[in-house]
This record gives structure tokens, C-alpha cells and sequence, in this order.
């Protein structure tokens, strides 16, 4: 297996890892809603977007249908995208990415069904190891011991894992027709539309402005923004140049470089998200996921 997409793969992921769990502070400590986030996201991809469309022009053929299909793509994403930061403004990101982490079984069937994408015995163990570590290292011990899913939002966590699923075989196909860049300025374009139709609100903007320090927290999130659109340009390169199913699989080892992150803000910068406790026993079930989702990856790099 080549090791290039895997290698963008990893970084997008770990990229994105860091940008949810930014996405977390904010949410949960920076901003009064959802939609103040998402408005201000939504004005800085598009000027992202447009400055982006005129560096990376489309090739002269491209047809309607791929911009449809594009279009299609990007709003799955947004459905996808919505639900899973309305799931963080409810409850802390370790609980929420067991189901968020099963996007990759939606892909396989949909890239087996549709693309005609044929997996080996093996990598499908990979997805399966894989998928089973992100689980168990999102599991979250209660005060009696027990350890079980805080799943007050299953519906909406598994809608947006298929809805993440689908946009991931959508810019599969198109992509086999324009650039990942091209993708890309389509998928920030068409979001960030999305974003302030939805968003643009006179108490909306009330919130915005009423903040504690407004400008910079902005900044923050318009920071945190540009890692965003660089791991997604990063994740629609590895698509392109890999299968959509192991990409995917790659993608939501995420939870793992979560932990990562959560372990050390605990550290270092305890408040900074809104809980992360772990006991022994937690610990060693998360070296386990752990192992889990590494070797998963190393058996997608040797088949």
C-alpha cells in the first residue's frame, strides 16, 4: 500500500483532532451558541473559498454534474458538521466520538456499492480493528466504576457519521474529475453559503458583538479555521489518491489523538475543556484502543 496518502491521512487527522478539540473550548467556554460559531466560521471560508477558486481554476471541461455533485457533497458535509458541534455544545468531546467513529463501515459499504471499491479479508479487519479501538478509547467511566456510552445523542451522532460517509464517496467520484483543490474551494464554498443562510440573524450578531472580548476570540476561531480547511484540503488529497474506505478508516482514528490532546490540556491547561478525568483501570483500557487503532493503521500500510 502507498504510503503517501496514508501519511496525509495521519496528518489530516491529527490536524482535525485539534481542531475539534478546539472547537470543544469554544464552544463550551468562548462563545454563547452554536450559530455565533458557526456564522463567524461560515464569513471567513468564504473569503477562503473565493480567494481559493481563483488560484486553483477548474479544468475547461468540467460539466454541470460535477458541480452538482459537489454541491451534493458539501451539503452532507454541513448536515454532517452541524449535527456533531451541536453534540459538542451538549456534552464533552470523549463522549460523543464512540458513534462519531463509525463513519468508516458506512463508507466501505457505500464505496463497495457505488464505486465498485473492493477491499481484502485483511483490510477489512484493519477497519474493524480500527473502528473497535476509536470506540473503546471514547468509553467514559462513570462515578460507580462502570464504563459505558454516554449516548444521550445516539441518532444524531450515527445520522452524522452516514451523512460524513456519503460527502467522503461523493468527492471520491468527482474527484476523478477535478482537483482535491477544486474540491476543496467547492466544499468551502458551498459551507460557508450554508453556514450564514443559516447563521446571519440580528440576535445572532447581538451575541457576537456582546462578548468578552469579541475580536479576539474571533481571531481564535478563525485561526483554528485555517487548520480546519488545510486538514480537509490534506484529507481530500489522500482521498484522491487512495481508496475512500481505508482513507476514511485513517481519518477516524481520531479519537485517539484526542486523548492525546485531552491528557496533555489536562495537564498543562486544566479548564481548558469542560472535564477530562481517567482512573487506572480507564488508563489501561485506553493503552489497549490505543494499540488497537495502531495496529489497525500498520496493517493498512502492509496489505
Amino acid at each position: 500500500m502507498s504510503p503517501t496518502w496514508i501519511s496525509l491521512a495521519l496528518t489530516s487527522t491529527a490536524i482535525a483532532a485539534l481542531v475539534n478539540t478546539l472547537d470543544s473550548h469554544f464552544l463550551s467556554r468562548r462563545l454563547p451558541g452554536l450559530r455565533s460559531y458557526l456564522l463567524i466560521i461560515g464569513l471567513f471560508t468564504m473569503i477562503a473559498a473565493i480567494v481559493m477558486l481563483f488560484l486553483f481554476p477548474f479544468p475547461h471541461d468540467t460539466g454541470l454534474r460535477i458541480y452538482g455533485l459537489a454541491f451534493i457533497s458539501a451539503m452532507l458535509r454541513v448536515g454532517a458538521m452541524s449535527t456533531l458541534l451541536y453534540a459538542m455544545k451538549k456534552e464533552d468531546i470523549s463522549r460523543i466520538m464512540p458513534l462519531a467513529s463509525t463513519a468508516p463501515i458506512f463508507v466501505a459499504i457505500m464505496a463497495a456499492v457505488f464505486l465498485g471499491e473492493s477491499l481484502k479479508y485483511t483490510q477489512w479487519l484493519a477497519i474493524a480493528v480500527v473502528v473497535s479501538g476509536a470506540i473503546l478509547i471514547s468509553f467514559k467511566r462513570d462515578e460507580d466504576g462502570s464504563a459505558r456510552f454516554h449516548a444521550s445523542s445516539f441518532f444524531l451522532l450515527i445520522g452524522s457519521s452516514v451523512l460524513f460517509a456519503a460527502s467522503d464517496v461523493f468527492n471520491k467520484y468527482t474527484m476523478d474529475f477535478i482537483s482535491y483543490w477544486n474540491s476543496a474551494s467547492l466544499s468551502f464554498l458551498f459551507t460557508s453559503v450554508a453556514f450564514i443562510v443559516m447563521c446571519l440573524r440580528r440576535d445572532v450578531l447581538r451575541q457576537i458583538v456582546g462578548m468578552a472580548r469579541p475580536w479576539h476570540t474571533s481571531a481564535g476561531v478563525a485561526l483554528n479555521e485555517v487548520a480546519a480547511m488545510f486538514s480537509l484540503v490534506l484529507g481530500f488529497w489522500a482521498i484522491q489518491n487512495g481508496p475512500v474506505s481505508l482513507a476514511s478508516t485513517i481519518f477516524n482514528s481520531k479519537p485517539l489523538f484526542v486523548f492525546v490532546y485531552a491528557v496533555l490540556l489536562s495537564r498543562f491547561m486544566p479548564g481548558f475543556l469542560l472535564e477530562f478525568r481517567t482512573d487506572r483501570r480507564g488508563m489501561v483500557i485506553k493503552i489497549i484502543a490505543t494499540l488497537m487503532i495502531v495496529g489497525g493503521i500498520a496493517l493498512i500500510f502492509l496489505v
